[in-house]
């Protein structure tokens, strides 16, 4: 067999050219069909196909079948060959011993259809056989061989075995000539039809000394010459002249009944040079007359050697990569599979071949991976996360980066290349990653020192409530705008310049005065930090500043709780900073596809606690409620208070099983007797609501739907008469 990293070149159909051995292949081609079958003889077959046991077996039989000229294939449940005779290897030109253990599904086949155009290993007969158990006769399959196409003839049937799962059996033989002869009867008829050859193929007819004769009207699209000119011109002018010899040497050498195939650099008008298919065949039996088409195939050998190139780098790169290495169908089915997929995910290469991905996918992240099948499919390179099944039948979490090879004419989808790697390790490292932001934005916001971070470009990315109590800007006034724009004062090239500094790497930290624009237009003057923060490459990813107003500069600082914009009663964040964190949260789960919960609890009781027992037992009760609700959370989980009696959460990288454990925890915590009230006792209304947020949504959006759902949720608990639970099933996907 042939090379599998070297690709066939399939051109455009042509009606007239037949395929040739590898003697008339210009070097470094393959031999390719370029003309749609007439219908080929068949072989000679039973009309019923029967195959003995195996193909050793039945010696009556087995001699029967060999004389016919056709051998005996038998292959196991999932398609692999398990037995071949020796007419089987002789027509498939490989020794037995190397085709045992073959499946279809190998590239190196280089398999294709009657009309030149690639053949997928499920679409071969066998395959399909094992698909529905519905036997096939007469399947015309052509194998790439480095002597050209080789034709053959299958037929194919599903045996029941008595002690054992069924296999399938074929009959298989080399029906090479009668495809040439078919082709022969195709190329006689041409004149009958008025030397007319379809679309852009043009038809010249060459006297027996090579001289043009006449031609058709493609001639002026082929050879950029029109029909005067290239009349009476020598058919080898038209070609470059590296390729002048072999076409000159195979028209002497042609008999009557040959058909001569040649790919040839054509020389166009001005000097372009295009790869052409050029096809001979002599008209008439005294050779007085022959026939000479050209079919431009051009962009078909570019793109076939840009395949074939990146198929081979393919397979190097697989070598040496630490990601499992894939080649797919256009429908997904795995093609050929780098050995590190034993190690990742728990299959032998093998084994995967002729499986369709999705097959192998978790249920729920199916259209998922659908949807990054498309987006391959539609020319982009796009990474999935999601669970695949093993060999063990144990779902493993892996991301894959996916992307297509397009047809160059009609963008119609080829294969597909995949690079898969196991990502649990992966998840671990971004959970942690999101744990220590979360801290680290907790400790920003709740920090009685007013903070700044700014980009790269110093744009405000987040700034916390001291500061804006410091300089009396509202939020919204200051994030994305520049920061150097609200720098006044006699102090700003100092500030400037020391800024520069940190940024460049020439220093780890400035400190010094520094005076802002406030919101009124007055300035503030104030003690300014500022550090960087860095990647390990040490490339600057933020600058935090540390905001303080200067001793005698007016205002005296808030107290620590107010500052940062916690509760002053029960400790706990703002409602606004839950909705931030909820949006940042929807955000990371964009790319790890995990979902985000929310929590709506709304007190039951404590009006009348109030209204009966003072403000301060109602106070009482807040306290406790929003200790207990502590002890509920885990590391990372956000909760705050988002009204005078209601608390939200929000929950990050839950299912919806967990999401109504969460509810029903938190609705059982609160239970309390507010102090010196025998009748006070406060219950809670709980309302969650979940679900994950897709790279095409608005994690804003998403946010408020959730936020809404689990208000709904808590709404019917209370119509229900409150002390209870509900989760909203119809947002969780």
């Amino acid at each position: 067999m042939s090379d599998p990293a070297v690709p066939m070149v399939r051109p455009r159909r042509s009606a007239l050219l037949p395929p040739t051995g590898a003697a008339d292949v210009a070097p470094g081609a393959r031999p390719a069909v370029t003309a749609e079958l007439p219908g080929p003889v068949p072989a000679a077959a039973p009309a019923d196909l029967v195959l003995p046991t195996t193909a050793s077996a039945a010696p009556g039989v087995a001699a029967m079948v060999s004389a016919l000229g056709q051998g005996v294939l038998l292959h196991d449940s999932v398609g692999r060959l398990t037995d071949v005779d020796a007419t089987a290897a002789a027509v498939l030109g490989l020794a037995a011993a190397d085709l045992l253990g073959r499946t279809w599904h190998d590239p190196s086949w280089s398999a294709v259809r009657e009309d030149g155009r690639p053949l997928a290993g499920h679409e071969h007969p066998v395959m399909q056989v094992l698909a529905d158990g519905r036997t096939r006769h007469g399947a015309v399959v052509g194998l790439g061989t480095s002597g050209g196409v080789r034709w053959l003839r299958f037929d194919v049937a599903l045996l029941e075995q008595p002690d054992g799962p069924p296999v399938v059996g074929a009959l298989v033989g080399d029906v090479t000539r009668e495809v040439h002869a078919g082709y022969a009867m195709a190329v006689e008829s041409v004149r009958s039809r008025r030397l007319l050859a379809p679309e852009r193929d043009v038809l010249l007819r060459v006297s027996r000394w090579g001289r043009v004769v006449g031609a058709g009207q493609a001639v002026e699209d082929v050879l950029g010459r029109t029909v005067d000119e290239a009349v009476g011109c020598s058919v080898v002018e038209f070609v470059s002249p590296a390729d002048r010899p072999a076409v000159k040497a195979r028209l002497e050498s042609l008999a009557y009944d040959e058909t001569a195939v040649l790919q040839v650099r054509v020389r166009r008008r001005g000097g372009e040079r295009r790869w052409t298919r050029l096809g001979m065949r002599w008209v008439d039996p005294d050779m007085s007359e022959a026939h000479v088409v050209l079919a431009d195939e051009h962009d078909a050998v570019v793109a076939a050697g840009e395949a074939g190139e990146l198929r081979s780098r393919l397979r190097t790169v697989s070598l040496l990569a630490h990601d499992t290495v894939a080649l797919h169908g256009a429908d997904g089915t795995y093609t050929w599979v780098s050995d590190r997929c034993a190690l990742d995910l728990g299959w032998e290469p093998e084994d995967l071949l002729g499986r369709p991905l999705h097959s192998l996918v978790h249920p729920e992240d199916v259209a998922r991976v659908d949807a990054a099948h498309s987006a391959a499919a539609a020319g982009d390179t796009v990474q999935v996360r999601y669970r695949f099944r093993g060999a063990d039948d144990v779902h493993r979490l892996v991301e894959t980066s996916l992307s297509g090879t397009l047809e160059s004419t009609t963008g119609r989808l080829v294969e597909l290349r995949s690079a898969t790697r196991p990502a649990e390790e992966l998840l671990r490292g971004e959970r942690r990653l999101d744990v220590a932001e979360e801290l680290l934005r907790r400790c920003v916001d709740q920090s009685p020192v007013g903070t700044v971070v700014l980009g790269p470009d110093r744009s405000w990315r987040r700034v916390n409530d001291a500061l804006l109590r410091v300089l009396g800007h509202a939020r919204g006034s200051l994030l994305r705008r520049h920061h150097d724009e609200l720098l006044v004062g006699a102090s700003r090239s100092d500030v400037l310049a020391g800024i520069d500094a940190v940024a460049g790497g020439q220093r780890d930290v400035w400190q010094g005065p520094a005076e802002y624009a406030g919101a009124d237009g007055t300035g503030v003057e104030v003690q300014l930090g500022v550090s960087a923060v860095r990647t390990a490459e040490h490339e600057l990813v933020d600058l935090v500043l540390h905001v303080q107003p200067r001793a005698g500069a007016g205002g005296a600082p808030l107290p620590a709780g107010r500052a940062a914009g916690v509760d002053e009663l029960t400790g706990m964040s703002p409602a606004d900073l839950a909705v931030d964190r909820l949006v940042n949260a929807l955000q990371r789960s964009t790319r790890t596809g995990r979902s985000v919960g929310v929590v709506w609890i709304v007190l039951d009781g404590l009006d009348d606690v109030v209204a009966q027992h003072g403000q301060a037992a109602g106070d009482s009760v807040l306290v406790e409620v929003s200790s207990r609700l502590r002890r509920t959370l885990r590391l990372g989980d956000t909760l705050a208070r988002a009204g005078d009696d209601a608390f939200v959460g929000v929950f990050e990288d839950v299912h919806e099983l967990e999401m109504s454990r969460v509810a029903a925890r938190a609705g059982g915590c609160v239970d309390v007797q507010a102090p010196g009230t025998p009748r006070g006792r406060v219950t809670a209304s709980v309302g969650s609501a979940a679900r994950p947020c897709s790279g095409t949504e608005d994690p804003e959006e998403v946010a408020e739907e959730l936020l809404a759902a689990a208000d709904a949720a808590a709404r019917q608990v209370r119509l229900r008469g409150g002390a209870g639970w509900h989760h909203s099933k119809h947002t969780f996907r």
